[in-house]
């Protein structure tokens, strides 16, 4: 998915750059590499699980924020 969709669409307020456009290559940026399953990324307020993976991209993630009201 693409970080500007789920910022509009899911009222979150995830970095946008310009080297990236999806979830996955935002993590992939701030992690510089794929992490594996069951490592947790913290970027800004968003503690990011990743739940799967494969050999080159992040399948399935789970977002959390650290404030309960965004």
């Amino acid at each position: 998915l693409e970080v500007d969709y789920l910022n509009e669409n899911y009222k979150l307020s995830l970095p946008e750059q310009e080297h990236y456009e999806t979830l996955g290559g935002m993590i992939v940026s701030f992690t510089q590499g794929i992490p594996q399953a069951g490592e947790t990324v913290v970027i800004g307020k968003y503690q990011i699980e990743i739940m799967e993976v494969s050999t080159t991209k992040i399948d399935l993630v789970c977002i959390k924020t650290s404030n309960p009201d965004t």
